[in-house]
């Protein structure tokens, strides 16, 4: 017979939802819970984040219209910023369910080992397929206006414009190795010939713009990568100081900042960044342009794996700070790990097998308790 404290640590593990025993119909519920929860929440918040920004961006330009204020740019966007940190601070307060997260911030829990592989993966689909479902939503069932990116005109001009040598980093990398004839005749040929389908060179038509419209794609890129890589180093300071007050609402805004700040960039080359794997699939749809969603989300996900290799700030912790982090390792493995009385002695998150790492808890909210509840209903008993 199964001792009092088994028993105990069985049924806190059936309440909490932690352990990953069972029947494979069980392991794979749970794969399943996991999407969904993501999926919901993150498809609630774009819906809920659109609605109450779209609101108050219209009532902000109908009063300036009516006062005849003309804001600069740069204006508008800090005012919001302001707002959108207003927006996700009355997210988190009254309507999170606590599955947070853009799609590849969940890769990079993976590769700190606070999440196991497999909940990585229902992760990051649930927020992908929210980001694509709201897309279609968007710009189809409730009727908004799309417009496709085109490069088959004049660009505005380059994106340093007012530097002293206004050059694109295209311009900067290649030109010195290629001449305009030889840019030239490559892009004729792959106008005119039947080796590139033409949606991924976006339609374009004229070789000249060819060039613009690869110079474009690759100064997107750059400042994709950048800044998904400042703001995941960010996130990687949270997983260790994870004491700081609203940290979810300070990352946020430095997310808002720094779109602002590589979009004021990109502004001249009908360029945008998104370092949102679930808003770039957005934008597609709104975008119509196969490559440039190929370009943001390699971008994003090339700097969540920089950022993991190069900035991983698990390396080396103390064991004390370990174990509070590390709340989902298997509580054997993390006695192994004890280095005895000199708790200040510091381990490292890369001992940890996959197999070590055990589901998160379900979240304490009422999309939480519901997935809860329905990951314990038992398994139906097969007839003799």
């Amino acid at each position: 017979m199964k001792s009092s404290k088994e028993k105990h640590v069985k049924r806190r593990e059936r309440q909490n939802g932690v352990a990953v025993t069972g029947s494979p119909r069980n392991r794979y519920r749970r794969h399943i819970l996991i999407f969904m929860g993501y999926k919901f929440n993150t498809l609630l918040y774009l819906v809920y984040f659109f609605s109450v920004f779209k609101s108050v961006e219209y009532a902000l330009n109908y009063l300036l219209k009516i006062y005849q204020i003309q804001l600069l740019i740069e204006q508008r966007e800090i005012l919001f910023a302001v707002l959108t940190l207003l927006i996700l601070s009355l997210w988190m307060k009254y309507f999170s369910q606590g599955y947070e997260g853009d799609a590849f911030s969940h890769v990079l829990y993976w590769q700190y080992r606070l999440i196991n592989k497999a909940e990585m993966i229902s992760r990051v689909l649930g927020v992908l397929t929210a980001g694509l479902l709201f897309g279609f939503l968007y710009s189809g069932i409730l009727g908004f206006e799309t417009k496709a990116v085109s490069f088959d005109d004049d660009l505005a001009g380059s994106i340093f414009n007012g530097c002293l040598e206004n050059k694109t980093y295209t311009e900067m990398l290649v030109k010195p190795l290629l001449s305009d004839e030889i840019l030239y005749k490559a892009s004729k040929f792959i106008c005119e010939g039947n080796t590139v389908p033409k949606w991924l060179i976006g339609g374009v038509t004229d070789p000249t713009n060819v060039v613009r419209y690869v110079s474009a794609l690759f100064d997107i890129f750059i400042f994709e990568f950048c800044f998904s890589v400042a703001i995941y180093i960010a996130l990687s300071v949270y997983v260790v100081v994870d004491s700081l007050c609203n940290f979810v609402g300070v990352y946020c805004l430095l997310k808002r900042f720094a779109v602002i700040t590589a979009n004021s960039y990109l502004r001249n080359i009908n360029g945008a960044v998104c370092l949102d794997a679930a808003v770039s699939m957005r934008r597609y749809f709104q975008d119509r342009n196969q490559l440039l969603l190929l370009v943001r989300v390699l971008a994003n996900f090339l700097a969540v794996i920089i950022t993991a290799r190069f900035f991983n700030p698990t390396l080396s912790l103390p064991y004390n700070n370990f174990r509070q982090i590390y709340s989902n390792v298997h509580p054997s493995k993390m006695e192994a790990m004890n280095p005895g009385r000199d708790v200040t002695m510091c381990v490292s998150s890369t001992v940890l097998e996959d197999q070590d790492i055990e589901f998160s808890r379900f979240p304490d909210t009422n999309l939480g308790r519901f997935l809860r509840c329905y990951y314990n209903l038992p398994d139906k008993v097969k007839m003799q």
